[in-house]
């Protein structure tokens, strides 16, 4: 084999690829310091610093230029301050001196690793005039009434087993769950459903992996270790997947990653999306896996569980757009609501609910009635609205982590602005259709938009189930070695 052979063998094979995208950024940084007519020592200093790049938590593209400067202090500390964050923006200015001022090569990579792991902490930006509490913008369809006290999903489908949450421990774990009957049939129909709305609207159908790289999670916005991580990580001496995957994978939380992980470093086409292309609309039925931990009594059982199913949305556009593309979004998930005939509130979130990656971010929340009648005294509204799914407007917080651009037509490249929403987040969506469609009798009606993906039937019987209840393991083989 000739040395050309092998070059084109370990390019396609991907581990040239950091090299070869170091020259083409040195190349670039050159070219745009012979064109500048800026003579200034600070931004001249910029330019000269070295870029971002890799896959494996050594990041690209942050915005230095904005965390570094000193007018900019003030703003930052109080964004991390009222998101309850951990970013230091002072020890990043303090490292960016210290990369103007080293000498040693060596001493300069370490610092601008440092400089890049401290980074990547800093969120988001913040709208002007955002208030910390969520804030109610408009309810959504009628409240529904009852002539008799509305039951919760668990006493609806206790008799027979449709939705089983208890005595679940030997078998699968805590919050974990199984539908069976006409519940399975009804996750079906909603997938289904939610699928329908979405390719009526141009969005296009992504089949999805369920284990990802750290780095793509982390590039997301959503930490992989600590204390308040809801991402399970598989042991890195279990699972060999290669150096490209960096030291670690995980489970995804949402397929708003992998979707996001598509167009990571223009990975999955032939360089940046053409500006024509714009924007993107993507969509995708996945399981979502959340180490989440609640002792709150409002989020037992199917409410908040470790692993389900959930329809997403995911958007690409350019910077001007993602305000109206996140609107839209939002209207597709009002729309949702409203054919399944559910009463919902629409919250603009506070900052300190924004997470890490999010501009601005909305709250769909849907009347659960069964769960308000039983809540505690003076806890109906804690009890009675629950999220089923949200949107959010991430701005270039994705698109710096991970290397996605388009390219105008002049051939100049830009960073996109990406956007997700949830078009139906199977279990909680389950809780609010039977509650608020039960009859006294134990049916379930089945709202007019939803009948076609259910066979054409206007109820259901949740008595009717042929499945067996699930019992315990025998004591004898629940320690079995």
């Amino acid at each position: 084999m000739s040395c050309r052979e092998i070059w084109l063998r370990q390019r396609k094979v991907g581990w040239l690829r950091p090299i070869l995208f170091r020259e083409n950024v040195v190349r670039l940084q050159r070219r745009v310091l012979s064109n500048s007519h800026d003579n200034s020592s600070e931004q001249r200093k910029q330019k000269l610093l070295k870029p971002f790049f890799g896959f494996a938590r050594k990041l690209y593209e942050l915005d230095i230029k904005y965390l570094c400067n000193k007018e900019k202090t003030l703003e930052i500390q109080e964004n991390i301050r009222r998101r309850k964050l951990n970013g230091d923006i002072n020890l990043i200015q303090e490292l960016y001196s210290r990369i103007q001022s080293a000498q040693d090569g060596e001493e300069k990579d370490a610092l601008i690793e440092q400089l890049t792991d401290e980074a990547l902490k800093i969120p988001n930006k913040i709208p002007e005039g955002l208030s910390d509490e969520p804030e109610v913008v408009r309810l959504v369809g009628e409240k529904p009434s009852f002539n008799f006290i509305p039951k919760t999903l668990e006493e609806l489908t206790k008799t027979n087993g449709s939705v089983r949450t208890r005595k679940l421990g030997n078998l699968t774990g805590k919050r974990s769950y199984f539908l069976c009957g006409v519940c399975a049939e009804l996750e079906e129909a909603l997938i289904n459903f939610a699928m329908d709305r979405l390719h009526s609207r141009g969005f296009q159908l992504v089949s999805v992996p369920d284990i990802l790289p750290a780095s793509v999670i982390e590039g997301c916005g959503m930490p992989t270790r600590g204390e308040r991580s809801q991402v399970y990580r598989l042991d890195k001496e279990l699972y060999q997947t290669g150096p490209e995957w960096g030291e670690e994978v995980c489970l995804s939380g949402t397929s708003e990653m992998a979707l996001a992980a598509m167009l990571a470093h223009d990975s999955c086409t032939n360089g940046p999306l053409p500006v024509t292309d714009l924007p993107l609309r993507l969509c995708a039925v996945s399981r979502c896996f959340r180490a989440e931990i609640s002792k709150l009594a409002s989020e037992k059982g199917l409410y908040r569980v470790h692993e389900f199913t959930k329809v997403e949305m995911f958007g690409a556009c350019i910077p001007e757009e993602s305000a109206s593309f996140a609107e839209e979004l939002v209207s597709i998930e009002q729309e949702i609501i409203e054919d399944l005939d559910l009463h919902a509130r629409l919250v603009r979130m506070g900052a300190a609910d924004l997470g890490p990656q999010a501009y601005s971010k909305v709250d769909l929340e849907v009347w659960m009635p069964g769960r308000a009648a039983s809540a505690p005294k003076g806890k109906m509204e804690e009890f009675g609205w629950g999220e089923v799914s949200s949107c959010s407007d991430c701005t270039d917080f994705q698109s710096r982590r991970l290397g996605i651009h388009y390219e105008e037509r002049d051939g100049q490249k830009h960073l996109m602005h990406t956007v997700n929403g949830t078009a139906a987040a199977i279990p909680r969506l389950l809780i609010a259709l039977l509650e608020t469609h039960q009859q006294e009798d134990q049916t379930i009606t089945i709202p007019l938009a939803l009948q076609p993906f259910m066979g054409g039937r206007s109820s259901i019987d949740l008595n009717d189930s042929s499945i067996p209840m699930t019992k315990p393991l025998p004591a004898s083989l629940r320690y079995r070695k």
